[in-house]
């Protein structure tokens, strides 16, 4: 949301926001599922949370009164003072921002999403209290595909160390709920994640700590592996959710027997399963693209800096990445400066410091330094959405046997 701002820019951005919400002057668009299934963790802080009133576009709706919020006809929109700010509840944000945007509207000053507000109405409600929309953390590099064009940069890996120790991992989870009070989902990836052969001492060790900081848990994977014992009997009784990545269209050998089964070992431990079944996009830029980037200079890199809609956030070593591409990038060697450069080293915080909560806050945001834009200069953004296109699609298969 902090991208492409400079500091002075977005502490104005926080002033003005932060006031909205401790005035309480803040509404919301859309009555949707995000609603009823996000409300709740908002009243694990306070049971009090409320808005001015919900827009939304359902007529049969308006005059209603639903979960304590009063429904609006989006006409009255146009009636509202020009500071006036929305956050945009239902997940189809790029129609809503086109309405809002068509009542004149300003996308940050005047109306943000559900996300980013969370973090921000924690924040200045709740004495700095610092939380997060999602947070991954990449435990291994070891994978069952060889992707030609891995979003993880995989095989381009110059700093391939295979699975992360537990003690590392154990000490990551530490130092970030140590600064960060609370995060929506913690998302467990790789590589293949379910290849980590202490994943189910992990999950020991972050459910026995840190479970009742995340309102989910979920282990990202690529539907090849079938899960042991030990991390089926921990996700049923820990209640962590598997989301598996459908490669059904890549071609690969007996992908769709071990999906199916998969699926069905899930089924019968009772665990949560999501399928994300999203176009599979190569995030990387062609040497062509690279080379306009190049030629559009620092303008040019700014502003496909600031288009990129990216909010996946990275923990590693110690080290918080507003962006995992950044992380990747680094990783892979195509950056030979210090991985850290476009990073915060939490490390280095302390959590009484209110001048440290700030700053953690504005990198949760994606507030970055300049220094962090040399990585956009080979990424294509967020699912292929910057202003450059990205190199070509990707494809998967097995790895050889050696």
């Amino acid at each position: 949301m902090l991208r492409g701002l400079t500091k002075e820019e977005s502490l104005k951005w926080l002033d003005s926001w932060g006031q909205a919400i401790e005035n309480d002057a803040v509404y919301g668009f859309g009555l949707s599922k995000m609603l009823y299934f996000r409300a709740p963790i908002f009243k694990i802080y306070d049971a009090s949370f409320s808005l001015k009133g919900v827009f939304d576009n359902n007529p049969a709706l308006w005059g209603q009164k639903i979960m304590g919020f009063n429904i609006l006809s989006p006409e009255a929109i146009k009636n509202l003072p020009l500071d006036s700010k929305l956050v945009v509840l239902t997940s189809d944000y790029n129609n809503v921002r086109e309405q809002l945007q068509a009542f004149g509207l300003k996308e940050k000053e005047n109306f943000i999403k559900v996300s980013v507000f969370w973090s921000l109405w924690t924040y200045y409600k709740h004495a700095q209290r610092l939380t997060m929309w999602s947070m991954g953390l990449h435990i291994t590099d070891r994978c069952s595909l060889a992707c030609d064009y891995c979003a993880a940069l995989i095989p381009k890996l110059t700093l391939k160390e295979g699975d992360r120790p537990l003690e590392l991992l154990q000490e990551d989870m530490d130092l970030l709920f140590s600064m960060v009070n609370f995060v929506s989902v913690l998302y467990i990836s790789g590589g293949e994640a379910l290849m980590h052969k202490e994943l189910p001492q992990f999950l020991d060790y972050l459910h026995d700590r840190h479970f009742h900081k995340c309102a989910a848990v979920c282990i990202n994977t690529n539907g090849t592996m079938i899960p042991g014992k030990g991390i089926l009997d921990r996700c049923a009784a820990y209640g962590v959710e598997i989301r598996i990545s459908d490669y059904s269209e890549a071609g690969i050998p007996g992908y769709g027997r071990t999906f199916e089964r998969l699926k069905k070992n899930l089924d019968d431990y009772g665990i949560v399963v999501s399928i994300a079944d999203a176009p599979w996009y190569d995030f990387y830029l062609s040497d062509e693209s690279r080379a306009a980037l190049r030629e559009s200079g620092p303008k040019g890199l700014m502003r496909h800096f600031a288009a990129c809609p990216v909010q996946a956030a990275i923990f590693s070593d110690g080290f918080f990445y507003s962006c995992d591409k950044s992380y990747f990038i680094r990783k892979a060697g195509l950056i030979k400066n210090d991985m850290s450069i476009d990073a915060l080293d939490f490390r280095a915080l302390k959590p009484e410091n209110q001048d440290d909560r700030l700053l953690t806050l504005m990198s949760i945001l994606n507030y970055y330094a300049s220094p962090a834009l040399q990585a956009c200069r080979f990424c294509a953004g967020c699912q292929g959405t910057s202003l450059y296109p990205p190199a070509r699609a990707p494809r998967a298969r097995q790895p050889r046997k050696a």
